[in-house]
């Protein structure tokens, strides 16, 4: 989970807008691996 959220970050510094496409579907598999 760490990692992936440092590479979030680094995506965040780097490529906001990619990053931004990620986080929503990183989100979306958090959400439906957890509940």
């Amino acid at each position: 989970m760490t990692i992936v959220f440092r590479s979030i970050l680094h995506e965040a510094i780097f490529e906001p807008l990619v990053c931004w496409q990620i986080q929503n579907v990183i989100f979306k598999f958090v959400k439906c691996f957890f509940w």
